[in-house]
């Protein structure tokens, strides 16, 4: 960052960021994903202490889709028990879920194809506000069965929180689910196995890459980021899963069940695969997080799609408020979340994701010139020190320029009332505006040049023919 220096006060500018590659729920790998990971690479970067602009992603043009258009649409869907593209731990699940009332054969197909991963395929045409897919109560995965389960028992036995209180699931009861999710994959005569087995044993969320994959994010705050967030999953572990296996309280199992590895994979696949879910259709007053069979098959997109429980069912349902075609992969959005997001809860980035931003962190001292006046007046704005603006490809909208223009407001400006021209929309002066851009300007360069390598160096790597691992 750059020290900027006279009468406008004393900024430190820096900016981390975030991103990295591939793309889908059971993404095994694709070569032109893994290539991106170099490409953004060399816009990612660190630190930050007044002025923080937190580069996110910069990405080409793409799309998130990883499957090939069907374009055999008129021809008839073969089924599964009779397709030779399905392996038999995937026909024995959706055997499984056909034997538990599950009506998914007319509604979606299990669509495979080599080197890509899976997803649905539509086997009939979906108007607006058709339900794709309804999963039956008795085979969702939620805190509730977890609490009722001899893991929730266990939990209760030693003291640790089996999130019984009815607050918000989606964090606290991340444990307690784990280690759920943990028995019923060693559990073989358990009636989800069908399930189990078809669930990814290998992850590509940074929670499993390697130190040397790990360094090809050096200079970013993905960098840092990801160090928090493995040290707090393991902080998880140690003060519950490890509890547990001090006393094996599940002695028919093997004692991997208690291993940071386990816990890690499964800590990673509900962060991936579960729905987050208003606890009122549980009894519960915060929201809850929930694994749904199928239901995580479907691969992201950005398409109008949501999910909901039918009341008088009690069947959680997915459906779509957009046309699909018959033959058409079916999608569900994750969300609007940025490649960070992406990258660290699924294990991919979208490519020219309109999500994307760079988030700047604006704040000046307290001890700096008219610190309470601008403070003042950036409450006016809607905005207090240190909030986060969002600046895409679009640039920065106006309040949020705005913000940045009374930090660079001058003594003599703060004094003659200049400043207040904000708030009727108007800039401040030349000066202040050249103040603002520089001060940008200079951050991002320096922030660039953090990298050890430069986007052209970067670029001349991918023109060879890159490992699988790379």
């Amino acid at each position: 960052g750059r020290k900027e220096g006279g009468d406008r006060g004393t900024f430190f500018v820096a900016a981390p960021a975030r991103s990295a590659c591939q793309y889908g729920r059971d993404k095994v790998g694709d070569r032109a994903g893994r290539r991106r990971s170099r490409r953004v690479r060399s816009l990612l970067s660190e630190g930050g202490l007044w002025l923080t602009i937190i580069v996110l992603s910069f990405l080409a043009h793409g799309q998130a889709s990883i499957f090939d258009e069907l374009e055999s649409k008129s021809e008839d869907f073969v089924p599964f028990r009779d397709r030779e593209d399905l392996d038999q731990d995937m026909k024995e699940f959706l055997e499984w879920l056909s034997a538990k009332g599950m009506n998914f054969e007319n509604q979606v197909d299990v669509a495979i194809t080599n080197g890509t991963g899976r997803g649905l395929l539509a086997r009939r045409s979906f108007m607006p506000g058709e339900t794709m897919l309804a999963v039956p109560p008795e085979l969702l995965i939620t805190p509730d069965m977890a609490r009722r389960s001899e893991v929730g028992a266990a939990f209760r036995q030693h003291g640790l929180n089996d999130c019984s209180e009815g607050e918000d699931a989606t964090f606290e009861c991340m444990p307690l689910l784990a280690m759920h999710l943990t028995v019923l994959f060693y559990n073989e005569s358990h009636d989800f196995q069908p399930w189990m087995k078809i669930l990814p044993r290998k992850l590509t969320t940074p929670l499993f890459w390697s130190e040397k994959e790990i360094e090809e994010l050096a200079g970013s705050n993905l960098y840092n980021m990801l160090d928090g967030w493995t040290m707090n999953v393991e902080k998880l572990h140690r003060s519950t899963v490890r509890v547990l296996g001090q006393h094996n309280v599940f002695p028919d199992f093997p004692k991997a069940i208690y291993s940071l590895k386990e816990f890690k994979w499964a800590y990673a696949t509900i962060f991936a695969r579960a729905f987050d879910v208003d606890g009122k259709s549980f009894g519960y007053g915060g929201r809850q997080r929930i694994m749904a069979p199928m239901a995580d098959l479907f691969n992201h997109g950005d398409v109008k799609t949501s999910y909901t429980f039918n009341t008088a069912t009690g069947h959680f349902e997915l459906f779509t408020q957009q046309f699909f075609s018959r033959g058409e992969q079916l999608f569900m959005n994750y969300d609007s979340k940025n490649n960070a997001e992406f990258l660290l809860q699924y294990g991919f980035v979208i490519e020219s994701n309109p999500h994307d931003y760079v988030g700047i962190a604006a704040s000046i001292g307290t001890d700096q010139p008219f610190y309470r006046d601008k403070e003042m007046l950036m409450k006016k704005l809607g905005f207090t020190m240190g909030d986060r603006h969002q600046l895409k490809l679009s640039g920065l909208d106006n309040k949020s320029m705005d913000c940045l223009r009374v930090l660079c407001a001058t003594k003599e400006e703060m004094q003659s009332g200049e400043s207040r021209k904000i708030l009727r929309g108007k800039k401040i002066s030349d000066s202040n505006e050249i103040c603002l851009y520089t001060t940008l300007i200079d951050a991002i360069e320096g922030l660039l040049s953090q990298y050890p390598t430069r986007l052209i160096d970067d670029e001349n790597i991918m023109k060879d023919d890159l490992p699988h691992n790379v």
